[in-house]
């Protein structure tokens, strides 16, 4: 199986994506400013594909974070939450086991019960 199509949310994906959404930046215009497509952005933020470090580079610019920044947030600092459903989402479709899906799928139904 290709890495495209697999996810493999890493620390480093999240990080792109929080600083994109956080400076309220679409990913087409970041794709146009990184000189790449829309769909490599969505894999670098999925976790579908590695980051080039010159890639990397000009997000940072364009999103206005520092390298330090970024390793700040690389090496433990806590990224901000951004969306809580996006958030769950990502967990959710982190979970393999049926059975913790279940248990998940329960307590999420008894809140709109």
């Amino acid at each position: 199986m290709k890495r495209s199509q697999q996810k493999i949310i890493t620390t480093k994906s999240k990080i792109i994506r929080f600083m994109r959404i956080s400076k309220k930046i679409s990913q087409p215009d970041a794709a146009r400013a990184a000189g790449c497509s829309p769909q490599a952005i969505g894999h670098y933020e999925n976790g579908r594909m590695g980051i080039p470090e010159n890639r990397l580079r000009r997000l940072l610019a364009l999103y206005d974070f520092t390298n330090d920044e970024f390793f700040e947030y690389l090496n433990g600092k806590p990224i901000p939450l951004i969306s809580v459903k996006d958030e769950c989402l990502q967990l959710l479709d982190q979970i393999r086991n049926e059975d913790k899906l279940l248990a998940v799928h329960t307590i999420l139904k008894s809140f709109v019960a």
